[in-house]
């Protein structure tokens, strides 16, 4: 049976586990020299090397919650929760290695899952709340699941169109050069949906898409930091020319800008109607 054929095969039946069939494909993307989905691959069986790479369904919703060493995780109060829930703050990027999703689907008793929260933003929430605690996102086991289907539905799919294209290899793993030119020529990441994350630096992409990325990245920070200088304009804070002017300081600084935000924050009910978009660069800054 052909290599492409075995791998439909074996991901219909059930039997063989997520990691076999992500290394199945990796020879194949490698034969055909599909540099972008072999990219793909090496992340889902090695982990992504950081959330801006991570594909689009490892995005997920969380809570964020609070350790009480009385009363054990509990839920953030009600007014800065409006703030994280509507921003990034609330979101999980899963960076983790295909096995380790399984594992942590496989391991843990409850149906919640807890995920360490980013300490910069842990520390703008101590502030706020003036609580010297922890900070976790928890999401349902259910969300993890639906990552390892996504890769087993992203792998049918892929092996289907190559088989469509009349890419199926023999026996022996081999690829003619004809399936190969047609591999290069027909089978594009971009076209399976999900698969791709928020900057596609991978395989075939040029240095000019990647930089582009690069600075879509950097307009939209900046069209925030913008919109944030705009508003605070309009309050009344008697230092707001001093706060405008550290920020336009440290546009370049995401580490600064985090702490000039959570002193913002602090300020609490003065900077009240301005929290959601706080919390929104926030979010971006993690």
């Amino acid at each position: 049976m052909s290599i492409v054929l075995s791998l439909q095969k074996n991901i219909i039946s059930g039997d063989v586990n997520i990691k076999d069939l992500l290394r199945e494909a990796l020879v194949i993307a490698s034969k055909l020299k599909l540099n972008d989905f072999k990219a793909w691959i090496n992340n889902e069986l090695k982990g992504y090397p950081n959330r801006q790479e991570v594909s689009i369904y490892r995005i997920i919703s969380g809570e964020v919650k609070l350790w009480n060493p009385y009363q054990g995780w509990q839920s953030i109060p009600a007014d800065i929760a409006g703030v994280l829930n509507e921003t990034l703050a609330s979101t999980l990027y899963l960076t983790q290695s295909i096995a380790e999703v399984e594992d942590l689907i496989l391991k843990k008793d409850s149906e919640s899952l807890a995920f360490s929260f980013p300490e910069e933003l842990a520390k703008t929430l101590r502030k706020a709340l003036n609580l010297n605690v922890k900070f976790a996102i928890f999401t349902h086991r259910s969300s993890l699941r639906s990552i390892v289907e996504q890769v087993k539905t992203t792998l049918l799919e892929w092996s289907i169109k190559l088989e469509e294209e009349g890419i199926i290899g023999d026996e022996n793993m081999s690829f003619s050069n004809e399936e190969k030119n047609k591999a290069q020529k027909n089978i594009h990441i971009e076209n399976f949906n999900g698969v791709m994350g928020d900057i596609e630096n991978i395989g075939n992409v040029s240095t000019g898409d990647y930089n582009q990325n690069i600075a879509t990245i950097n307009n939209t920070l900046n069209t925030k930091i913008d919109s944030i200088i705009e508003q605070i304009e309009k309050l009344p804070l008697s230092d707001k020319k001093e706060i405008i002017h550290e920020i336009n300081e440290n546009r370049e600084d995401k580490e600064a800008l985090t702490k000039t935000l959570g002193n913002l924050i602090t300020k609490g009910s003065e900077v009240a109607t301005i929290l959601p978009a706080i919390g929104e660069l926030l979010g971006l800054l993690a």
